[in-house]
């Protein structure tokens, strides 16, 4: 007895590290999920301390300086790691050519083109070794719709992608192809796609924040808040429901509506970012320039890179 007792504790104490480091990646992950970025990034660094070899923390822990910090460089140098330590994982490759993308939109034309084939190699990656995953079709079709020529963009290549997602989920093939049509100016045809994409799957809200900007782009501002409209019935407990919305008014010129909805946004999660520069924009329009700019520095609290902090900034300075 006394044997089998010692075995069952050593095989305990041996596989207990294994067991807490499954936990602690668990953890890390609620947090993230969570938006509990500050402390999602510790558990993940102490992982990481442990063992420089796991996958998964540095999957994360890319994810974190990503949505957390906006910082793509820290970004990619995890998601790098991740990937060279699991070639085989499709979520590892879909991301890292994600960040890639997020990094050439900062850079100038030169980087932007030693990125691109980057960009597409992940994403090619990803879709080979799971021909299933449909945000990795996704990113390769606008990948092939956006590129020039030189860089691999064709498409044809985006079309056939296109036709794959319709096989795989005519919701998302749908939406798919209304891309396609308005890149080609082809507005008649891209609405149709996005309103056969909502009769696939009512409940979707995706579906109407598709067609809603799809009629915002298109100055059709009325139809467009109709469809935010349903995105807020559909999916109530969603900030981006509300800011949608909000979208909608400010494009109508119905600035105190919009506000309502951007605030609304801001309960449901405070650090919303859209919202907050929805409402920059608001007050800014209505001419109080105090209360725009107390946004605006609100809004660099949350997003210190891209066109809206660079506007921001602006806006604060003057």
């Amino acid at each position: 007895m006394k044997i089998i007792s010692h075995i069952i504790l050593t095989a305990f104490i041996l596989l207990s590290p294994i067991a807490s480091r499954a936990q602690s990646i668990e953890y890390g992950k609620n947090l993230f999920e969570q938006k509990k970025y500050t402390e999602a990034k510790n558990v993940f660094e102490k992982l990481i301390q442990e063992n420089d070899e796991n996958a998964e923390a540095n999957y994360y822990l890319g994810l974190v300086f990503l949505v957390g910090e906006r910082n793509y460089d820290e970004e990619v140098d995890f998601l790098e790691a991740a990937v060279e330590l699991n070639e085989k994982n499709a979520r590892y490759h879909y991301q890292l050519g994600a960040a890639y993308g997020s990094k050439a939109r900062e850079s100038g034309i030169f980087k932007q083109m030693f990125l691109a084939p980057k960009v597409q190699s992940e994403f090619e990656r990803a879709v080979e070794l799971d021909k299933t995953y449909i945000e990795a079709r996704l990113g390769l079709m606008q990948y092939y719709l956006l590129a020039p020529g030189i860089m691999g963009g064709s498409v044809g290549k985006a079309k056939a992608q296109a036709d794959t997602l319709f096989q795989l989920s005519h919701f998302q093939g749908n939406l798919a192809f209304a891309v396609i049509s308005e890149y080609e100016k082809n507005v008649p045809a891209a609405e149709e796609f996005y309103k056969r994409a909502i009769a696939y799957d009512v409940k979707e809200g995706k579906g109407y924040n598709a067609l809603g900007y799809f009629y915002l782009r298109n100055k059709r501002f009325d139809e467009a808040i109709a469809q935010f409209k349903k995105y807020v019935e559909v999916e109530p407990g969603k900030a981006n429901s509300f800011d949608s919305l909000g979208d909608g008014y400010l494009g109508n010129e119905n600035y105190d509506d919009a506000m309502k909805q951007y605030e609304k946004a801001l309960e449901r999660d405070p650090k919303f970012s859209s919202s907050v520069f929805g409402l920059a924009k608001c007050f800014e329009k209505k001419g109080l320039v105090k209360e725009a700019k107390q946004m605006y520095e609100r809004y660099l609290t949350l997003e210190t890179k891209g066109k809206r902090a660079d506007e921001a900034k602006e806006k604060v300075k003057n």
